[in-house]
């Protein structure tokens, strides 16, 4: 079983995921971490300290890694597939390639004329 922290939701941060993993103890309960999920208009301009923080906490958990990249809207945090926002994926793989090198992965928000497209971006990103 998994969770998956959203900051609209109850479990809103990677400090919440994090309480909520120390109070039921389970080795079966793990991370499905999706950085974008994390963001609100208010800390977006911050998104790697985010992300850096959510790896910091949660790394350890993270089964699964949701790609996806995003944009802001007016006040919304909008999401799309990887290479088509503002995301700078640097941390994320860091993460992936140094701590989890087997962990999967999900190509997010993409739809069938920019899946591989985004597929081939992040492959080609992570070997920079």
């Amino acid at each position: 079983m998994a969770i998956e922290p959203v900051w609209s939701h109850i479990v809103y941060n990677s400090k919440q995921a994090l309480k909520v993993l120390k109070a039921i103890n389970s080795p079966n309960l793990r991370i499905i971490l999706d950085p974008v999920n994390l963001l609100s208009v208010e800390n977006s301009s911050e998104y790697d300290k985010v992300i850096q923080e959510a790896i910091e906490d949660l790394g350890e958990y993270t089964d699964v890694l949701h790609m996806k990249d995003f944009v802001i809207e007016g006040d919304k945090v909008v999401s799309g597939a990887p290479g088509t926002g503002v995301m700078k994926y640097d941390t994320i793989l860091n993460f992936a390639k140094k701590d989890k090198p087997y962990i999967q992965m999900t190509i997010e928000d993409s739809t069938p004329d920019n899946a591989e497209w985004s597929r081939k971006f992040l492959e080609n990103y992570s070997s920079n």
